[in-house]
């Protein structure tokens, strides 16, 4: 299931007849662009690592990958019903972290 932050990325990133969601070979591509590939990545780097691999020897690739500061905690009675409370999350993102996420996608 995508989400709303992800579907935001692809927007943003994807320039005049960029097409979003495509499949090039075995994978399928958030923004294919004219002169370069973009992928985003909400979760850990290191699960696609070997995708990233593989479309670097023909292509060219950007990887964007958010750096979540703030977080809000939403809890709802069942999914899209009520909201029963919301918080911030403790867990800040920060700009160092970054570099633990390119330890694990380089490593390998």
């Amino acid at each position: 299931m995508e989400t709303t932050l992800h579907r935001q990325l692809k927007e943003r990133y994807a320039t005049e007849g960029a097409v979003l969601e495509q499949r090039l070979g075995r994978f399928r591509i958030d923004v294919v662009q004219r002169n370069q590939l973009v992928e985003i990545q909400l979760a850990p780097l290191a699960a696609i690592r070997d995708k990233i691999a593989a479309l670097l020897k023909k292509h060219r690739v950007l990887v964007v990958k958010p750096i979540i500061v703030r977080k809000q905690l939403v809890k709802r009675r069942r999914a899209g019903g009520c909201v029963v409370s919301r918080r911030r999350s403790p867990k800040q993102g920060t700009v160092l972290d970054i570099f633990a996420e390119l330890v694990h996608f380089t490593a390998g």
